[in-house]
């Protein structure tokens, strides 16, 4: 989210709080993740305001680049394996869910292939115009 940290954690706070109810409400282990993607939203969000805090300086670099890369980690890797599946876990028809089996096994590879971008390549990431740009190794 750009504008600020403030901004960050208070959308952060807002949006886990709603993804803890979500969860509340989940009610088969197959709705587990799409019932988790808003408080992972949520941390998300929250780890982008220490991003924010490290870039300004007013935490440690230290934890400022483990913000970096977990922010990075989940948006690259982890989200493009994990919606994919949770939506083909949702399916209830079978036809179908044999088709999201195969975009599921995309979002897999991707989110492998770009795993290894964020791993093996370093990660930038900067202040620009009130929002974090973020570099990767990764072609646009």
């Amino acid at each position: 989210m750009c504008f600020s940290p403030q901004a960050d954690f208070f959308a952060g706070a807002v949006v886990a709080g709603v993804g803890l109810e979500t969860l509340r409400h989940v009610r088969a282990r197959r709705e587990l993740i799409v019932g988790a993607l808003p408080l992972l939203f949520g941390i998300h969000q929250l780890v982008e305001g220490f991003v924010w805090l490290g870039l300004r300086g007013q935490v440690s670099r230290g934890l400022g680049d483990v913000a970096k890369e977990a922010y990075i980690l989940y948006a690259h890797a982890v989200l493009p394996a994990i919606v994919p599946l949770g939506f083909m876990l949702l399916e209830p028809d079978r036809t179908r869910s044999r088709v999201m089996m195969a975009l599921a096994g995309v979002g897999a590879l991707l989110g492998v292939y770009l795993l290894w971008q964020v791993t093996a390549y370093p990660v930038g990431a900067h202040e620009q115009a009130r929002c974090i740009d973020y570099t990767t190794h990764t072609p646009n």
